[in-house]
């Protein structure tokens, strides 16, 4: 009898599984490459870059956000085309794993990624991703991400608070402890500064008002943590367009033939202001 063992093959969905995890790391591992040598740094991650090596003076960098959401990410204190290509990667891939774990199909993936705002968004390239994390997470940890970047997704608190009870927000009381601590109110001249800058500020404020408070009411009573998300641009004073493709992928999850609408609508508007301007 010979006593040469024999190596069996492994399961076919093992197998599978593998090779299927090996081509995702190969495309994102080409797609941070071709980032890294062909897009030019942008604006808003020079800034961050530069903030987040003077993080206590941060506002000094033209850096407008929390400084806190500076810790989430570490890719920042890398050399700055790295992080750069990173932080691309990050939102271009992000939102797709969102829509994953929701199951949304063509339309979804056509209402984020042919919105004219996710175009600025590559090129000013900043950490819109982080937000969206919060829906890849439990909604205890969630919370803290929505609330860095709170003109995107904020709404969403009302639905988990009803789901987890207020014990939910201690982590966000714990950030606002922390940013206090060390930067006082200086986040909040930087946000109201923001607000003056009509050339970015893209929100509807106050003539909205009314339309989100209906949407997040609908929200809690049906329990929908996709509208509470999406009612959060017309509730606050500032919003830069190039956030907009956040929202529309939450919406996208649940509803993706009105975000797709959205999507087309701000195809309009960008032809008539062009034509207006250009």
């Amino acid at each position: 009898m010979s006593t040469q063992t024999q190596t069996k093959p492994l399961p076919v969905t093992i197998q599978h599984n593998w090779l299927q995890t090996v081509a995702i790391i190969g495309l994102l591992f080409g797609l941070l490459t071709a980032l890294f040598y062909n897009f030019p740094i942008g604006i808003d991650w020079k800034n961050a870059h530069h903030a987040a090596h003077d993080l206590r003076h941060y506002d000094r960098h033209a850096f407008i956000g929390i400084p806190l959401s500076l810790v989430f990410i570490p890719h920042v204190l890398l050399p700055i085309q790295l992080g750069n290509a990173i932080n691309l990667a990050l939102n271009v891939s992000v939102p797709m794993l969102v829509l994953y774990r929701y199951r949304a199909g063509l339309w979804a993936i056509g209402a984020v990624y042919l919105c004219p705002p996710f175009y600025v968004t590559l090129t000013t390239n900043n950490i819109e991703w982080l937000p969206l994390i919060g829906f890849l997470v439990p909604p205890m940890f969630g919370v803290a991400l929505v609330a860095l970047k709170p003109q995107a997704l904020s709404g969403v608190l009302i639905v988990w608070i009803k789901r987890h009870g207020v014990k939910i927000i201690v982590p966000l009381l714990m950030i606002g402890v922390v940013i206090l601590m060390v930067w006082g109110l200086t986040p909040l001249h930087v946000m109201r500064r923001a607000e003056t800058d009509v050339t970015w500020n893209f929100a509807p404020w106050p003539f909205l008002i009314p339309v989100g408070i209906f949407l997040l009411w609908k929200a809690w009573r049906e329990d929908d943590e996709f509208i509470a998300a999406a009612a959060t641009p017309l509730l606050v004073p500032y919003i830069a367009g190039y956030t907009l493709p956040v929202t529309i992928c939450v919406l996208a999850c649940k509803y993706p033939k009105l975000a797709f609408a959205i999507t087309v609508g701000l195809w309009w508007l960008l032809v008539v202001e062009t034509r207006r301007y250009g």
